[in-house]
């Protein structure tokens, strides 16, 4: 497979994965399959601002979403509304989630681990809260104190927070998403408290 995707590609393609390609960019021929739902272009060598015209990507039918182990440093606004699994782990990522990530109303897993990401925004999180099942934020630099809006996502399963700079009080209000929860891990933050004797 060559970067300049000189290749002629279906456009009716339903699933795509071109981990390991040893890809560089993004390949143009991406943007001509309108009915693409899954996207794996983990384990690459891309880099930089994904391009503006990625939005087109699988619009608007794209759910899966995986570009794991490149050197991406932004996003591009994603069109489909429909994404359900997002996978940025071990990129260049920086600063807080772009708005769009934080509107998709349908996405369960979210996973920025292994990035350089400063913030959590607390409406970010609210406005994912209903749909959200596993999140992973571990292994960035996150400041600030620890976000209550997660005891709103009450099918959240896995929560993964730790190595980050979070700091205050345990959240309370923890019991509220107790009943879904199976895996919870704070580790290696300047947090304090107890947990609540209900959990």
């Amino acid at each position: 497979m060559t970067d300049n995707g000189s290749h002629s590609v279906t456009p009716y393609f339903y699933e795509l994965r071109l981990a390991t390609c040893n890809l560089t960019v993004f390949l143009d021929f991406l943007r001509a399959i309108k009915n693409l739902r899954i996207l794996d272009l983990s384990r690459n060598y891309i880099s930089n601002h994904i391009p503006a015209w990625a939005v087109e990507i699988g619009s608007p039918n794209l759910i899966y979403l995986d570009l794991t182990n490149n050197s991406i440093t932004g996003l591009s606004e994603f069109k489909s509304d429909g994404l359900q699994y997002l996978y940025l782990q071990s990129n260049l990522l920086q600063g807080p989630l772009p708005p769009w990530v934080c509107n998709l109303k349908y996405l369960k897993y979210l996973d920025i681990s292994y990035n350089n990401s400063t913030e959590l925004v607390p409406q970010c999180l609210q406005n994912m809260s209903s749909s959200l099942v596993f999140l992973n934020v571990k292994f960035n630099m996150i400041q600030g104190p620890n976000p209550t809006t997660i005891c709103n996502m009450g099918n959240l399963m896995y929560l993964n927070m730790s190595y980050n700079s979070f700091h205050g009080l345990i959240p309370q209000c923890l019991p509220n998403i107790s009943s879904s929860l199976v895996s919870l891990d704070v580790k290696f933050n300047t947090i304090q408290g107890l947990f609540p004797t209900t959990m």
